[in-house]
């Protein structure tokens, strides 16, 4: 039976990510933890030790466990790992939502039959960046990057050290790994996509030919056009250029939208402006320095728009004082204009 994971204990534990990774041969070696300590420990957190001891006694039950993240626009992300079968055991990776996948879409799979990669290094700092605002994962945000970055093929040696910083720096804050023990681990799994070639460090860490070379025949691993998004050449991915890649189009598109600068600067602004409310009035005299700098630039409309959405307040006068005086220096800004379209759209979005 699908099991409650603590999330939350589990991206702590360097045995979770010992297993996330595959550990178990000679050339990946996660710091501080044996593969056969790390797959006991995995075995009795998904209950697979118990569920075999059942087997021929009683219904076979299906073992593993379900994580969904949720998106903007009622998308969502569900990774759903099983040892039902053995054939098809793996971590599965799906798109739902109610009206444009609403049986779910694989984006990635992870196991015996693998079809990736699911996403690149940008697509993935997209999801940071569109969950962290109302972040409720149910584990520490840091984990996010780590969690999904198996489903990343290929990085280009332009990304590499954007991967590596944002890595390192979430295996540190989880785990309390070392500088020197989280370069090591990433030279480990670290593979570049060049002309071609994919290339992966050698203890020397020089880059050298990985062991799956090549993957692609096309210069390009990943490419993009206006009807489909973006696709890629490597051969077992569910978004190959042969296949119907146009399906992944609209989530990857409400990415593009919720994690551009102006929507997370605009998101930062309602989160700020919706936390204010002291319990003291305005003065007739700021509410009229108020609608001095905001009936110049806006319209009454947009104005009592953004009141009803901060707030739930008619008019100025129903103001309390950080509010008016928030809203007095947000419009003293040079871009406040293009904030205030910004702030209104994503809230129709919404």
């Amino acid at each position: 039976m699908l099991k409650t994971i603590d999330w939350q204990k589990a991206v702590h534990d360097p045995r979770f990510w010992a297993v996330r990774y595959g550990c178990h041969g000679d050339y990946l070696k996660f710091p501080g933890v044996t593969w056969k300590e790390s797959l006991a420990w995995y075995k009795n957190l998904v209950g697979h030790d118990q569920d075999l001891q059942r087997a021929g006694t009683e219904e076979e039950m299906e073992e593993g466990w379900t994580l969904s993240l949720s998106f903007p626009e009622d998308y969502s992300w569900q990774m759903d790992y099983t040892t039902e079968d053995e054939m098809d055991s793996g971590t599965y990776h799906s798109l739902h939502h109610p009206t444009t996948y609403p049986q779910g879409l694989y984006v990635a799979v992870e196991g015996p039959d693998d079809h990736l990669p699911g996403l690149r290094w940008a697509e993935l700092k997209q999801i940071e960046a569109s969950l962290m605002p109302s972040w409720q994962g149910g584990f520490e945000r840091e984990a996010l990057a780590p969690l999904l970055y198996p489903l990343v093929e290929y990085i280009a040696f332009a990304e590499l050290e954007d991967v590596r910083q944002t890595l390192a720096t979430a295996w540190q804050d989880l785990l309390g790994l070392d500088a020197m023990q989280a370069e090591q681990w990433l030279d480990q799994i670290m593979e570049v996509y060049e002309q071609g070639q994919v290339l992966r460090m050698d203890d020397q860490r020089e880059w050298i030919p990985a062991f799956n070379n090549p993957r692609s025949k096309g210069e390009e691993f990943w490419v993009h056009t206006e009807k489909e998004g973006w696709k890629t050449t490597g051969p077992t991915s569910l978004r190959n250029i042969r296949k119907e890649a146009h399906h992944f189009l609209p989530f990857f598109s409400m990415l593009e939208r919720y994690s551009s600068e102006g929507s997370l600067k605009a998101r930062e602004r309602i989160r700020y402006m919706k936390g204010l409310g002291s319990t003291s009035a305005s003065s007739p005299e700021r509410q009229i320095v108020l609608l001095n700098w905001i009936s110049a630039q806006i319209s009454d409309e947009q104005k009592q728009r953004l009141l009803q959405a901060f707030w739930g307040k008619r008019n100025e006068k129903e103001l309390k004082a950080d509010q008016v005086e928030e809203l007095i220096a947000w419009a003293k800004e040079d871009d406040f204009v293009s904030e205030v379209e910004a702030v209104l759209s994503l809230l129709q979005e919404e």
